[in-house]
Formats: structure tokens, C-alpha cells, sequence
């Protein structure tokens, strides 16, 4: 799996995850001797193991061996409830990630759309929230809203609402709907769409695909013009050749 794109907050959470499995310098450097063969000071130093952590994290990540050490760190302590969970989210996440970060421009709108939506139903008012610009930090949103159980990730219906209304072209579509299949152990996403696809119908949306909580609401304007396309003029000044695709006939 390429991992090379892990959001900051995970790259945390790992770490929080093996200070609790290995809470010493010593347990730390028997499981890296044991599973890669290798001396902790060789990768890491510091001052306290929350540092030294940081910096194993880091080493790895950088070498792209991220779901290497956190599987590696788990043959070490097995039974272990952080290293267990971390491996889960770890693999949901950075898929889900490699899937969509290539796709950031061209569907932001609609992640966007299918995060309000999720926090409509979790936080109520969510324009009381700022909504993210990008990827990683919608998902770190999501993961810092509570769940009410372990079947009801709030990932999965992030991806559902996304597929519902996200207008997505159909070969996207079709690796979204993959992508549930594989990592929803639980199985609920099919349900969850006839769901969403049912409550839909009843959903206010203004034009731009935000939801309304009446009839009356007014929302201010938002601004259509993109100027990043004057980027693309193939000519200084401003103008435009006759074979461009920004000439427009009189």
C-alpha cells in the first residue's frame, strides 16, 4: 500500500499508539530488534520516548514502510487494543486517501457537500464549523466527531454520502463503491445508501448543494468566478490566439 500521503493527525495517532504498546526506551528497542533486525539508535534518539517515538514514526514514514512497522509492532505485542485499532484505521484511511488526493481539484465540491452532510446529522448546526478546504482535514474532522459504536465510522458514510450526491464520474464512482466493499466489516454501507438515497428526497439543498434548514433561509452569496484560469492564457497582457480554447467568437 503507498502511504506516502498519511495526514499529519494519523501520523499522531500512530505514535500515541506505540507509546501505549510499548511504553519504554527498552520495549521499544527489543521490538525493533526483533522484528527488523535493527538498533534504535541507528533510527532514533531523544531526550523522552514520546520523542524518540516521533522520530521512528518519522523514519519510517519516510521510507514508506509505515503499514511495515505498525504490522511489525504488532506481531511484537499481539494482544494489544491501540496497535489493533491503529492498524484498522491505518489501512481505511490511507487507502482512501491514495484514492481520492489525485482527484482533490476536480471533486473537492463534492467532498465538501458529502462533509456538511455528516455533520449536519452529528453536530446540528454545522455552520457553526468552518468547512475545510482539503482532504485531510475534512477527514480529521470526521474522525474527531464521536461515534456511537464501533459499526458507524464516520469515514464510511462520509464515502456513501459522497457516491449519493456527489455527481461523481462513473470510473470514481465505481472505485468508491470498492472501496466500501473491502473496508466496511460490518457491511452496512449498502443499507446506509438506501437510507441516504430515501432521506434525500426529502433533503433541502440550495443550488450549490448546500442543505437548508427551511424554506426561508437565506444564505449569502458565494462567488463563482475562478481567476486561476487567467493562468492558462497562452499569451502576455491578458490576450488570447485565435486556436484557444479561451476565444470566444463575436
Amino acid at each position: 500500500m503507498n502511504a506516502g500521503n498519511t495526514p499529519g493527525y494519523l501520523l499522531k495517532q500512530i505514535e500515541s499508539a506505540l507509546c501505549r504498546a510499548f511504553p519504554s526506551k527498552t520495549q521499544l528497542e527489543m521490538m525493533l530488534r526483533h522484528q527488523f533486525s535493527q538498533n534504535l539508535e541507528e533510527i532514533a534518539r531523544g531526550e523522552n520516548l514520546t520523542e524518540i517515538v516521533y522520530k521512528v514514526v518519522d523514519y519510517f514514514n519516510t521510507s514508506n514502510s509505515l503499514e511495515k512497522l505498525i504490522k511489525k509492532a504488532l506481531n511484537e505485542n499481539p494482544n494489544n487494543a491501540s496497535l489493533k485499532a491503529i492498524k484498522e484505521k491505518f489501512e481505511i484511511t490511507t487507502s482512501l486517501v491514495n484514492l481520492l488526493l489525485p482527484l482533490k481539484k476536480q471533486i473537492i465540491k463534492p467532498m465538501q457537500q458529502a462533509y456538511r452532510a455528516c455533520c449536519y446529522d452529528k453536530l446540528g448546526n454545522y455552520r457553526e464549523y468552518e468547512i475545510p478546504d482539503n482532504l485531510n482535514d475534512i477527514l480529521e474532522n470526521l474522525d474527531n466527531i464521536p461515534q456511537q459504536n464501533d459499526n458507524e465510522k464516520h469515514i464510511i458514510e462520509f464515502v456513501a454520502r459522497l457516491l449519493i450526491t456527489g455527481n461523481l464520474p462513473k470510473a470514481i464512482a465505481e472505485q468508491l463503491k470498492q472501496w466500501l466493499e473491502k473496508n466496511d466489516s460490518a457491511a452496512q454501507w449498502e443499507r446506509l445508501i438506501k437510507k441516504l438515497k430515501f432521506q434525500q428526497d426529502d433533503l433541502l439543498l440550495d443550488e450549490d448543494g448546500t442543505v437548508l434548514l427551511s424554506e426561508d433561509e437565506l444564505l449569502p452569496p458565494r462567488h463563482s468566478f475562478d481567476s486561476n484560469w487567467l493562468n492558462e492564457l497562452e499569451a502576455p497582457e491578458g490576450t488570447v490566439k485565435l486556436r484557444s480554447k479561451f476565444y470566444l467568437q463575436r
